[in-house]
């Protein structure tokens, strides 16, 4: 049976990624609840905010009442910017003994807004960049094995992060009839089998930092029930042998047998072999050659997966990727988060400053081989 060619065309642009609640967004550390903010250990920090009028991008303002953090899960207070101003946001952090709430405003999740032309748009709200600082004499002060544990740490998030948010932009296309589309939906697959192997690869740092020793002493009892609810899940995983999971855990390292890419594009082929070629850059991507690996890959780990079934498996295993993304970042900001309250007594988290208006998502996808090459409509006609 059919299992790869088309397959991508068929699912991977499917797949419900921009949740309302996603988990997908950029994280700093700290953790959210269905009510507010999370306070010191687990707490909700309650508050009360509502709509602004908007003036000239809007946004949220503060009613006055309790202390300044959203109960949304909204980073930002009202900003306000006129042409020739320096952007200011109404967000007001207080002095940091514990900062965990003002590290979890930095990290409320990324949500994104369906337009009417089937393109979506980052919010407003959510462009807010926060700056967490420690002094440098501090830093250098501390003991050798909580400065590799803070660098450390920060090197897996910025892998983890980096590869997430490029999958998401990549995997979000609404125009099949694009060359591109093709394209991306192949390499959005690359992308994710990176970001499969970097999980692997930090949460092998995580055990290696905090499974035993001085900082697991201190880690252990201050884990918010977040990050024992995230640890427990990678627990889990190695006593489940789904083809979903099997999927997740080999796909990053598989390379696949020659004459099982062969029969997987030769039963599912839709499409032409296919070379995309750009004059700029020399830039080539065959995406025949990633949808063949794709099918390869289902028929070596299960041979009854037919085409039918083949996209709703990929697109769970891809979802459970970014939730392996999310529930890691969990385990490693929360881990900073207490090195930094327990040894940085003068560390400040401040708003920095605000991005500029985000592009289409489906533009600022294309930052692969052929980026030089399509835009949104460079569709050439044949």
């Amino acid at each position: 049976m059919a299992r790869a060619a088309g397959l991508l065309q068929a699912q991977v642009f499917g797949l419900t990624l921009l949740r309302e609640d996603a988990r997908n967004g950029p994280a700093l550390a700290g953790g959210l609840d269905g009510e507010g903010v999370r306070g010191e250990r687990g707490g909700a920090v309650k508050d009360r905010w509502e709509s602004s009028p908007v003036r000239n991008r809007g946004g949220l303002r503060h009613t006055g009442e309790g202390p300044r953090y959203c109960e949304r899960d909204l980073a930002l207070g009202q900003v306000i910017q006129s042409p020739g101003e320096r952007p200011e946001v109404g967000l007001h952090l207080p002095e940091l003994s514990h900062i965990s709430p003002a590290f979890s405003l930095a990290r409320a999740p990324v949500t994104v807004a369906p337009r009417q032309d089937g393109i979506h748009k980052l919010n407003r709200e959510d462009e807010a960049v926060f700056e967490l600082r420690i002094p440098i004499s501090e830093f250098e002060a501390l003991r050798p094995k909580v400065k590799q544990a803070l660098l450390m740490c920060g090197h897996a998030l910025n892998d983890l992060n980096v590869l997430a948010n490029i999958f998401i932009l990549a995997a979000n296309g609404q125009r099949p009839d694009r060359p591109d589309y093709r394209v991306l939906g192949a390499q959005s697959t690359i992308i994710l089998r990176l970001l499969i192997g970097k999980v692997h690869e930090a949460l092998h740092t995580y055990q290696k930092l905090f499974r035993k020793g001085e900082l697991a002493e201190l880690i252990r009892p201050l884990r918010s029930e977040e990050m024992i609810t995230a640890w427990k899940r990678f627990e889990r995983q190695g006593e489940r042998k789904t083809v979903t999971s099997r999927i997740r855990n080999s796909y990053a390292f598989h390379h696949p047998r020659a004459e099982l890419m062969v029969k997987a594009f030769e039963a599912g082929a839709k499409e032409d072999f296919s070379i995309f070629l750009g004059r700029r850059r020399r830039s080539q991507f065959c995406p025949s050659a990633e949808e063949a690996a794709i099918g390869a890959l289902l028929d070596e780990l299960d041979p009854s997966v037919n085409y039918d079934t083949a996209p709703s498996i990929m697109s769970e295993a891809m979802n459970e990727a970014l939730e392996d993304h999310a529930q890691l970042a969990i385990l490693l900001n929360g881990a900073m988060v207490i090195l930094i309250e327990s040894f940085c007594p003068t560390a400040t988290l401040r708003p920095a400053y605000l991005l500029p208006d985000p592009p289409d998502i489906e533009t600022y996808g294309l930052p692969f081989f052929l980026a030089d090459s399509f835009g949104p409509d460079s569709a050439i006609e044949p």
